[in-house]
């Protein structure tokens, strides 16, 4: 038993027994290379390059790899908000297919029900936080289980706003849109 503990040991630690030097431990990071930092000054933040590689309509990435949904069933594969340049923004839903949806307001929340729908990621359930974004009237939204087959999507608003609900078939998704006008024109 001593000698495969010793043979373990001896393979596992060449460089320590031998006496060589190590090269210094390399750090992974994201984006631009972030320069060293001086003995008690904090981390320096990270710098964020190149263009967003998620879901968008219209375009935009793939939705990661999911099982397909159950027979007469479409699935939720991603959840975005963008803002638009000239103003405004939107919450969209990226779906595998087209969806019947109520919608309804109560003060400053929307709500959008979509009939014969799963979600098959748990990440997709997660709220997602919009109000540090100038220009919207969207504070945070999330997407909720009804049950076996239904979903809504639940919008919280800073402030109520005018808003549209569309279903857009692009290629082989299908895009559920609430599009919010920039402030200032809404009716």
């Amino acid at each position: 038993m001593r000698t495969l503990f010793a043979i373990a040991v001896a393979l596992l630690l060449p460089a320590a027994t031998a006496g060589t030097a190590q090269s210094a431990p390399r750090s992974k990071t994201i984006g631009k290379e972030a320069p060293a930092k001086k003995p008690g000054e904090p981390a320096p933040a990270r710098e964020w390059e190149g263009p967003y590689g998620g879901v968008v309509p219209g375009g935009g990435g793939a939705p990661p790899e999911q099982k397909p949904p159950p027979a007469g069933l479409q699935a939720i594969t991603w959840t975005g908000f963008r803002l638009h340049e000239g103003g405004g923004s939107e919450v969209f839903l990226q779906l595998t297919g087209s969806v019947t949806y109520q919608q309804k307001t109560k003060g400053r929340r929307i709500l959008v029900t979509l009939d014969k729908t799963v979600v098959p990621l748990r990440n997709n359930l997660r709220p997602v936080i919009a109000g540090s974004f100038r220009g919207t009237p969207v504070e945070r939204f999330r997407v909720k289980l009804l049950g076996k087959d239904q979903a809504r999507l639940e919008i919280s608003l800073r402030r109520k706003s005018a808003h549209t609900v569309a279903l857009n078939a692009q290629g082989q998704f299908t895009f559920l849109v609430v599009t919010f006008p920039p402030a200032g024109r809404a009716k």
